[in-house]
């Protein structure tokens, strides 16, 4: 009677630490989630954003990226000088749960109240609708999310944000990001002429900002004056 009560106390103990175990067993990441999150660190490492769609130009900020394999994570982010703190952040995450409506609404309230603009995608095993439609309508000022689905490589975004759009490059396998000179270039002329009242408007920056751009580029023999408010790339 008391060998056999021995053996259920060890029975169910054996039970209790294989629960243990399994809570505490680090996430398995699948291979394909590695490989898309070593393809963002590629991009991370060799560009650097320099357009923050709040209005603020970039390039000459400090760029700082972070690789992670235990939270398959992988990181940009542009710190200001001044206020010494994220200003732009580009963020892919491998997530083994696709019930993340409610991370993304407070990470799109954090970058809000922190000032920051964040562009952000979630590795996922598989997408089901409920979680591709709220990513498709999503729509913040401070905020961009995407989708990245392990099991077919398909990107999912609101298609229809511009910004959105634009960080999308940072996630994509042949991803060529745009430089604030691309998209500057949208409003040239045909003699690569343009104002600075139009990049203000297209970059929704304002003439302070679109002054200290312009006096980059400048100084690094990309564009040339013309006339009062009036240059050209070179």
């Amino acid at each position: 009677m008391e060998e056999e009560k021995q053996r259920a106390e060890s029975a169910i103990f054996r039970a209790e630490k294989s629960e243990v175990e399994k809570r505490i067993e680090p996430k398995k990441i699948p291979l394909n989630a590695t490989a898309f999150i070593n393809t963002v660190y590629s991009l991370l490492k060799e560009h650097q954003p320099d357009y923050n769609p709040l209005g603020y130009y970039t390039g000459d900020m400090n760029w700082e990226t972070a690789l992670s394999y235990e939270r398959a994570s992988t990181a940009g982010r542009i710190t200001s000088k001044i206020v010494k703190k994220p200003t732009l952040v580009i963020e892919a995450v491998y997530s083994p749960v696709t019930s993340i409506t409610d991370q993304i609404l407070a990470e799109a309230e954090k970058a809000g109240r922190n000032r920051q603009f964040v562009a952000e995608c979630y590795a996922l095993d598989d997408v089901d609708d409920t979680i591709s439609s709220f990513v498709k309508g999503f729509r913040h000022p401070n905020h961009s999310v995407y989708l990245h689905n392990i099991s077919n490589n398909e990107l999912i975004l609101n298609d229809s944000d511009e910004k959105t759009v634009l960080f999308s490059e940072w996630f994509k396998k042949d991803g060529k990001p745009k430089t604030i000179q691309d998209i500057m270039k949208e409003i040239t002329d045909e003699n690569g002429i343009f104002k600075t009242n139009d990049v203000e408007k297209h970059l929704r920056m304002n003439e302070k900002e679109v002054n200290r751009l312009v006096e980059h580029l400048m100084k690094n023999n990309q564009v040339i004056k013309m006339k009062e408010k009036e240059y050209a790339f070179v």
